[in-house]
């Protein structure tokens, strides 16, 4: 069990936080701007999530972690209790929630010069001070069930990288309802099975080895064609609204540099 104390040893290790008192409750700031509450009724700490989508999941997936307030109605924050926490996961939803209220330039920077998100838990990027490289097994990750069972190869929560991936097992019938995805764009890689995606006024057929890309802000869903089990690698990735592209990774000086032989038929 995290108290908190933990708490403040862990925000205390994030630049420009500062701790002040409201009405008699602890409550802490990054740049002017609060980002974490302590609650005294019942031990908990607030923090924010990325948005009100976010903060349903949480408070669907972990009712036993995650609860909220009728004075938290309609904010994306929730509460975490800290008696069921460990002190990895309130590391990760402590900085996440710092990242998501710090002014740009000081989050970047943050994320520059700690460079995380390969490590597979924020527990051992703080501690250590650096990243590690990981690799998985076949089947191996943190899953989380959320109707199916999801196994997370990267993860998204407070490891400041620009992708998520995960991969799941799933089969007809348990399709999610048409969605929108306001942040994010998503990406889907079909290993077995058939699945028709559809994407806006859209629609794709794809069989083994197909692949889907689905832009943030147009909705769109899936079905299940085939019988028995499908599997499906996900991969999510924040869509810039600035227009800007690129990050300058590798995949870009090919793209500008390289000799191109073959283009997708229909698309340039």
């Amino acid at each position: 069990m995290v108290t908190e104390d933990d708490v403040r040893r862990i925000i205390a290790s994030l630049p420009e936080t500062s701790e002040l008192l409201s009405a008699g409750v602890p409550y802490f700031r990054v740049s002017r701007r609060g980002f974490a509450k302590l609650r005294q009724e019942e031990e908990a700490v607030m923090v924010h999530t990325a948005g009100l989508p976010e903060k349903d999941a949480l408070l669907r997936a972990a009712p036993d972690k995650f609860f909220s307030t009728p004075h938290y109605d309609g904010h994306p924050a929730v509460l975490v209790r800290l008696s069921a926490v460990d002190t990895d996961e309130l590391t990760e939803l402590l900085v996440e929630s710092w990242r998501l209220r710090a002014p740009d330039e000081l989050r970047d920077g943050f994320d520059q010069e700690i460079d995380l998100g390969s490590s597979p838990r924020w527990g051992d990027a703080m501690k250590n001070g650096k990243i590690r490289p990981y690799a998985l097994k076949p089947g191996e990750g943190w899953t989380y069930n959320f109707g199916v069972d999801f196994v997370v190869k990267v993860g998204e929560l407070g490891q400041g990288r620009r992708l998520a991936v995960v991969e799941y097992t799933t089969r007809a019938g348990e399709e999610p309802p048409d969605h929108t995805h306001g942040t994010e764009d998503e990406m889907f890689y079909v290993f077995n099975g058939d699945v028709a995606f559809r994407c806006g006024e859209d629609t794709f057929d794809l069989e083994a080895g197909g692949f889907v890309f689905l832009p943030r802000g147009i909705e769109h869903g899936y079905q299940i064609k085939s019988s028995g089990e499908v599997r499906l690698l996900v991969v999510t990735a924040p869509a810039p609204e600035n227009g800007k592209a690129g990050w300058g990774g590798f995949v870009a000086d090919f793209e500008k540099e390289g000799e191109l032989r073959a283009s997708p038929p229909g698309l340039s």
